[in-house]
């Protein structure tokens, strides 16, 4: 994140370097990457609950739970997963314009499982799923409005996700 910071934001080292600080203090990102990745468990969870109920079946019963395919999605905000430079940096904006409370990383990850709902229940075994997962999703999410349209209908429709990550003391509530 740092060098995505660094390479497309600001050429000044120290003002990339605050920029990373505000990231993880602001947004609380640093509780992702503690020694139990609490906070990415609970992001993941977030994600899961609001993925469309026949492509969180389709995908367990395939045996790829979220932490499978999202885990890398979350903890590099899309940048080390996903070809398309103006998808991830559309996502970026939406994360500062909508802010920590939005948590836009699963928003947008919902709205890429979405986008590729068909792809995905055509599936019939696993190494399809994570060919499509890890390979031709990153690689050909190129459509930056619809993406856009997607997160951001989404982020009206899913109401507030159900695990903020300012709240890893309290017990995540069950899936609606």
């Amino acid at each position: 994140m740092a060098a995505t910071i660094l390479m497309h934001f600001y050429e000044d080292e120290e003002m990339a370097f605050w920029v990373f600080v505000t990231l993880m203090d602001r947004f609380n990102w640093k509780q992702l990457f503690d020694g139990k990745l609490a906070g990415l468990t609970q992001l993941l969870d977030s994600f899961a609950c609001c993925l469309p109920s026949d492509v969180a079946l389709h995908l367990e019963a395939h045996g790829l739970p979220p932490s499978t395919y999202a885990a890398n999605w979350m903890l590099t905000l899309f940048t080390a997963a996903f070809d398309c430079w103006s998808a991830v940096l559309q996502i970026w904006d939406l994360m500062w314009l909508l802010g920590p409370e939005a948590l836009v990383p699963a928003q947008a990850a919902v709205a890429i499982i979405s986008h590729y709902r068909d792809r995905i229940l055509s599936c019939n075994n696993s190494n399809c799923l994570l060919v499509l997962l890890h390979h031709t999703i990153p690689q050909t999410l190129v459509h930056v409005g619809t993406l856009r349209d997607n997160i951001l209908t989404e982020a009206v429709l899913m109401q507030p996700l159900p695990i903020a990550l300012c709240s890893l003391d309290s017990k995540p509530p069950d899936c609606p």
